[in-house]
């Protein structure tokens, strides 16, 4: 025989709440389901964080980049010129040098 059935009958289960009972349980699944794996569930949650480390680690790299490059033109204003930078920025850019000098240009900049 049926399982069901026969819990059913071991048990007296009325037609409602054999009935309330699989809906409430079908129900409990259903919303379960969708609070992991729905549009905003957990699994998106989790990709979400994700992306904003991932974001954050983008934001700091060029941050520093920024702060870096803002250093650089900081030193070659007029009021803090520094001979030395601009020594190298003339050789770099330009391609200055004395006769007797060798220059290795590095191409990490």
């Amino acid at each position: 025989m049926n399982p069901i059935y026969l819990f059913v009958k071991k048990y007296q289960i009325t037609k409602f709440g054999f009935i309330g009972s699989f809906v409430a349980i079908f129900l409990t699944c259903y919303f379960v389901f969708f609070a992991i794996y729905g549009e905003k569930g957990l699994q998106d949650l989790m990709r979400l964080q994700k992306e904003i480390e991932q974001k954050k680690v983008i934001e700091n790299t060029l941050s520093n980049i920024r702060k870096s490059k803002e250093e650089r033109v900081k030193k070659m204003r007029p009021e803090s010129l520094d001979l030395d930078l601009l020594d190298e920025q003339v050789r770099k850019n330009l391609g200055y040098g004395d006769e007797d000098e060798i220059i290795i240009y590095d191409k990490k900049d």
